[in-house]
């Protein structure tokens, strides 16, 4: 009976060493934001939100700008919201509420691909990596700081 239980820790051990191994490109694509966005373009817009998801690893704002447009504003996770800034993002972005919204674009599938092919598909059109969302009322705003390295935008 001893050895039965001996038996099985190694095989646990080993299956979840298999499984971060597995994991790895995928974390690395996930983490790799200047592939999937592109940092030298910025986007400003103003509209109503009309769907919020919370939910890790990202959370999901679609804002409906004046124009008509849709955005799906991707943070990179509501617990991050929630300890960067004080107050509770999730009481100030909700359904309904007027936002104004600076972001860089999604590159294209191509793009994107060229550093991570493996990945399939394209981006959902319209996705934005927001570095600042904020209120039209001024009673919150939110922001990232910029990347810790200089871009490299050259000219376009």
């Amino acid at each position: 009976m001893g050895f039965r239980k001996f038996g099985r820790w190694p095989v646990r051990c080993l299956a979840i060493v298999v499984c971060v191994c597995a994991a790895s490109p995928v974390a690395s694509a996930h983490h790799a934001h200047q592939v999937f966005y592109d940092w030298c373009r910025s986007v400003s817009f103003e509209g109503r939100i009309t769907r919020v998801e919370w939910k890790a690893p990202h959370s999901v704002i679609d804002v409906q700008a004046d124009d008509g447009t849709t955005y799906h504003v991707e943070l990179t996770s509501a617990q991050l919201l929630a300890r960067q800034y004080s107050g509770a993002p999730p009481a100030a972005l909700t359904f309904g509420a007027r936002v104004a919204v600076i972001a860089h674009p999604a590159r294209d599938g191509a793009a994107i691909r060229a550093s991570f092919p493996e990945l399939k598909g394209d981006p959902v059109p319209n996705t934005v990596d927001p570095t600042e969302i904020r209120r039209v009322d001024n009673t919150f705003t939110w922001g990232t700081p910029p990347p810790a390295t200089p871009l490299n935008c050259g000219p376009k």
